[in-house]
């Protein structure tokens, strides 16, 4: 809540949170956290507070690579004989059964 309010407006706090790369941090928590539902809503406000007006905070949103980057592998995953994959020319998923 605190960086969405301090970031509202003031041109200072807003290039300040690019220049820290808090921009990325606030970036991460615009997820579902069911331990604190609201979590992302207050994110999603501080991201638009932080880039309202500064076209240098949209152009760092802008050019964070979007595809995933890597696949975390689960116990679910190797139960179930799945093997996911991403795929380097396209940043999609591959699943494809595991060879036993």
């Amino acid at each position: 809540r605190l960086v969405g309010n301090l970031c509202f407006r003031h041109r200072g706090c807003q290039d300040l949170l690019r220049d820290t790369g808090t921009i990325n941090v606030v970036l991460r928590a615009c997820r579902d956290d069911v331990h604190n539902p609201q979590l992302r809503e207050w994110s999603v406000l501080a991201l638009r507070n932080a880039c309202e007006g500064n076209d240098r905070n949209q152009a760092h949103v802008d050019a964070i690579e979007r595809a995933p980057r890597e696949v975390v592998h689960s116990d679910e995953l190797d139960d179930a004989g799945l093997q996911v994959e991403v795929d380097g020319m396209t940043g999609k998923l591959k699943v494809k059964r595991r060879a036993t």
